[in-house]
């Protein structure tokens, strides 16, 4: 999941740091940490997620607020095929824009 640079700022004010939920993407963009899949699962999940349920669900990032609805590699709006609940979410007509407002916004790693 990309992080913006608001999402980075909320998680921290609520407590949590920086270094144990954010991984840099090969491009330089930051993401939300996984964590190892438990057995039997092939999926990693959110470093948030505790029995189940999001563990910073007033505060979770934007493109959380959207999911599962996501861009594929044509840039069509479709919903994840990974999330067991895909089908409970109605293609919202503007979360394209939503999505787009999310990228054009993502957090990029400090030069060094």
């Amino acid at each position: 999941m990309p992080l913006t640079e608001d999402d980075i700022t909320r998680l921290e004010a609520a407590g949590h740091a920086r270094e144990a939920f954010v991984t840099w993407s090969a491009e330089g963009t930051a993401q939300l940490e996984t964590v190892e899949p438990r057995e039997g699962e092939t999926v990693r999940p959110c470093h948030f997620l505790r029995e189940g349920r999001c563990g910073v669900y007033a505060d979770r990032p934007a493109g959380c607020r959207i999911y599962p609805l996501v861009l594929n590699e044509r840039s069509r709006l479709v919903r994840d095929e990974d999330c067991p609940h895909r089908g409970e979410f109605p293609m919202d007509p503007t979360a394209k824009r939503r999505i787009q407002r999310v990228l054009s916004r993502l957090a990029t790693r400090p030069k060094a």
